[in-house]
């Protein structure tokens, strides 16, 4: 069992056990970091103390997903050059202002991007490796799926493609406004009507007939109303296989991503002196207890 070491910042060191007392030390505290032109110093030691008395929660998070990153078998080689490939393609173009006002430098924001680029690769990992359990809790399918106020105008659209125009087409065709476009769902898609769930759950690939789902508002006078919609649904696959990718995406987007980090803690032996970053790690994970 390998044990992670804590660094927050190269120059601080926290190490030990995690049960018991959390006794503070820093390695080397009467290390110079830069001397005044009074003759003071400031220290290792000094730089640990001002530390203490700020947040330093987010640089403890990174620094544990970096390493859990790299104890899982990660290229975080990969992940720093991925991350300097979105800086560099934010400056050419035009961000770099942006990247310099919210990060403080460029060089800022590849840092925060990496442990961020890391924790996204884990996730991914733990879907991938418990995939067949979040595709029975999801029931993922990839289709087209628009809705009508008006009946007519959704016979229409199913008219048309009996005539052979394609869907995306008759619904434009046919008064439509938005993105008509193969999308990844699933079941905790919390736009969908029932109607429209329990459809997809029962049929195979190809366009539904009108599926009508029905909801109530309340109009200027106050007054409740019943508001038809009139759903049409092109089910193009039900094979996960031929949008893995895209359920994972999703999958890592909606999941609880502390879970993750939890259940690899649990794996790893952590050892923590510091009582503030004992206090401060436990209070984001469970498994440090």
């Amino acid at each position: 069992m390998k044990k992670i070491l804590l660094v927050s910042i190269t120059l601080l060191l926290l190490c030990g056990c995690s049960g018991g007392s959390h006794d503070s030390f820093v390695s080397e505290a009467d290390t110079v970091i830069f001397a005044r032109p009074d003759g003071s110093s400031y220290t290792k030691g000094d730089l640990y103390e001002s530390m203490k008395q700020n947040d330093i929660s987010v640089y403890l998070s990174n620094d544990i997903v970096t390493r859990l990153a790299g104890f899982e078998g990660i290229d975080m080689d990969a992940i720093r050059e991925e991350a300097e490939t979105d800086a560099q393609a934010a400056i050419d173009a035009g961000q770099e202002y942006y990247l310099i006002y919210y990060y403080g430098s460029v060089e800022n924001y590849i840092e925060e991007m990496i442990p961020y680029k890391a924790l996204n690769s884990l996730c991914k990992q733990a879907v991938e490796k418990d995939f067949n359990t979040y595709v029975n809790d999801y029931h993922p399918y990839k289709a087209e799926i628009v809705y009508f106020d008006d009946m007519e105008a959704a016979e229409n659209v199913l008219s048309d493609v009996e005539k052979g125009s394609t869907f995306a087409y008759a619904c434009t065709a046919n008064g439509y406004t938005g993105a008509v476009e193969e999308t990844v769902y699933t079941d905790n898609d919390s736009d969908l009507p029932l109607e429209v769930k329990d459809y997809v759950l029962n049929s195979e690939a190809g366009l539904s007939g009108i599926i009508q789902s029905s909801t109530t508002i309340t109009d200027a006078d106050g007054n409740s109303v019943i508001n038809p919609r009139y759903y049409l649904v092109n089910l193009v696959s039900r094979d996960v296989e031929e949008f893995r990718d895209e359920f994972v995406d999703i999958v890592v987007n909606d999941i609880d991503q502390a879970t993750i980090i939890n259940n690899l803690l649990n794996k790893y032996e952590i050892s923590i002196h510091d009582q503030r970053a004992f206090d401060l790690l436990s209070a984001m994970y469970e498994a440090v207890k």
